[in-house]
């Protein structure tokens, strides 16, 4: 499956990268991509792919057939040098104009990103993720620039106490969360909620 770009400016000034939950696709962001490229006309907006299939042919970041709390932390650490793959193209580029970069994570994507902030690689970058949770619980600081957490409060998947969780855990290390949890939400995106959260991280 292929990356799919919804804007490409002919001077980016801001990278925004969105990236998938399990059993989705790019193509499930378009909308909420076509949204913030139309309030942001100097950003390269695109959804990153999934490199990896499950028995359907959809996309996932790692497999979650018979995932538990016991092996999930073993599956994201074996696809996490997949993951940055997928991103470094986009982050390369990003890098060398200097344009300012946002990552947007969904569900299984978002638990790439939370992990992979536990590393240098996303070190700069602003990142946002959505009805996720983190592998393991991390023991310090994320390396971000900024960070927003997105949570409905009735999510059945991923219950609220695991973003309250984390976020206090983050917050008694000093790192300061802007978490955002929406009453009577299940495991959904709220456009609104994402596109006010990228707009003042441009304007910052």
């Amino acid at each position: 499956m292929r990356d799919l770009v919804l804007q490409v400016p002919k001077t980016p000034q801001q990278l925004i990268i969105l990236l998938h939950g399990v059993g989705s696709s790019p193509e499930h962001l378009r909308p909420i991509g076509q949204l913030i490229a139309r309030n942001h006309p100097d950003a390269l907006v695109v959804a990153v792919a999934a490199p990896f299939t499950d028995q359907r042919g959809m996309s996932q970041w790692f497999s979650v057939q018979q995932v538990t709390e016991e092996n999930r932390p073993s599956r994201v650490s074996e696809a996490m040098p997949s993951f940055l793959e997928a991103l470094e193209p986009w982050l390369a580029k990003a890098k060398m104009t200097g344009s300012e970069i946002i990552l947007f994570g969904f569900s299984q994507g978002g638990i790439m990103l939370l992990e992979a902030a536990k590393t240098s690689a996303l070190n700069g970058c602003q990142i946002l993720v959505c009805a996720t949770r983190f592998a393991t619980l991390p023991s310090t600081k994320l390396d971000a620039k900024r960070i927003g957490w997105i949570h409905g409060q009735a999510d059945p998947l991923f219950p609220v106490a695991l973003a309250q969780q984390a976020v206090n855990l983050l917050n008694d290390y000093g790192q300061e969360i802007e978490l955002m949890l929406v009453p009577g939400m299940q495991h959904e995106l709220p456009a609104q909620v994402l596109l006010d959260w990228v707009a003042r991280g441009i304007k910052s």
